[in-house]
């Protein structure tokens, strides 16, 4: 979400006008000189700050325990969230798991049309994401099967970012995301049974607290030494198969320096064991996918993108065959 701010403050809808670039440097402290003390002046401020906001929080909820009721409903919650991430098993091996070389691969697909991703969501009741997410689901599942594994009743996990900054915040640069478990169920081929399965899970993650949480312990992660850093992460790692990340960029074509941008892609960076990224951004009326992965586990990712087109045209198909009564499946019950 930072980067593609960074991108809109260097480009422009209208080719004859220059560039409006916004700069948010002069508040990023260098790590040297007057501004690194600043920086520290000022998290010991907001330290103090929070300390008296955790008093004033304490008399409040004394004097109105219904409302420390609700507090302690969110804890529980988040304290189940962890309990559940604890317990979670370590995703089945497939060709996604495995040694990494460290050499990285990239392949990226012809993009998809958002109207024609949205009027299958609208027909289904489904969200663009539920088609997206369950579209990379069918892909996988076709690449495994086409490469000897067996996926039938498979199901693998997605590590997926979640944007946590709200919309009236500042735009400022750093990372600041929690991460849900997606569940991809390549191992089922029907795409319209495939879809409905994604469509469950999906809205079970929206009504969790899973992002909050793992926002929650990565940074508490990022506090503990490397000796104990390192196998956290790999705990987290052995949860999911892929990083796969969805991010809508600008609606309408841009221009950079006066020439138009006619496509934009991003690779998705991964941590620990797993070796491949999905991406999928939304740009002018248009939703590109793109993979990145070690050469190890997916030597030619060409091969992979190259399934995302056949695995959505195969849902068009059944849509177009199937007509309006597909909307009346008791299995879908979301707006679009």
């Amino acid at each position: 979400i930072a980067l593609v701010r960074v991108l809109l403050s260097l480009t422009d809808a209208e080719p004859e006008k220059a560039p409006d670039i916004d700069p948010w440097s002069h508040d990023t402290p260098s790590g040297n000189g007057p501004d690194f003390f600043s920086a520290a002046l000022r998290q010991g401020r907001e330290l103090i700050a929070q300390g008296t906001g955790l008093l004033e929080k304490a008399v409040h909820y004394a004097v109105n325990p219904g409302e420390a009721s609700a507090v302690a409903r969110d804890v529980l919650e988040v304290v189940g969230e962890v309990a559940h991430l604890g317990t979670m098993a370590d995703d089945p091996p497939t060709r996604l798991k495995g040694a990494l070389s460290g050499t990285r691969r990239v392949a990226w697909a012809a993009p998809l049309l958002l109207e024609e991703v949205r009027t299958i969501g609208r027909v289904l009741g489904c969200t663009v994401n539920d088609v997206l997410v369950a579209t990379l689901a069918g892909a996988i599942g076709s690449y495994l099967e086409r490469n000897g594994d067996a996926v039938n009743g498979v199901t693998i996990r997605a590590a997926v970012p979640v944007n946590l900054r709200t919309p009236e915040e500042r735009p400022t640069l750093g990372n600041h995301f929690g991460l849900v478990f997606v569940e991809l169920p390549v191992g089922i081929r029907h795409p319209l049974e495939r879809l409905y399965a994604v469509h469950a899970a999906m809205r079970t993650l929206k009504a969790s607290a899973q992002a909050l949480t793992t926002y929650g312990l990565l940074t508490a992660i990022g506090y503990l030494p490397a000796t104990a850093e390192l196998p956290a992460i790999a705990l987290f790692s052995a949860k999911a198969s892929l990083v796969a990340s969805n991010l809508p960029g600008p609606r309408q074509a841009l221009t950079l320096a006066g020439r138009p941008i006619s496509q934009l892609l991003f690779w998705v960076p991964q941590a620990g064991s797993i070796g491949t990224g999905i991406s999928m951004l939304t740009y002018d009326g248009r939703v590109q996918f793109g993979v990145i992965a070690d050469s190890h586990l997916i030597p030619t990712p060409s091969d992979l993108v190259a399934c995302v087109g056949r695995e959505f045209e195969q849902l068009v198909l059944l849509v177009l065959l199937a007509g309006p009564a597909l909307g009346a499946s008791p299995a879908l019950g979301a707006s679009p």
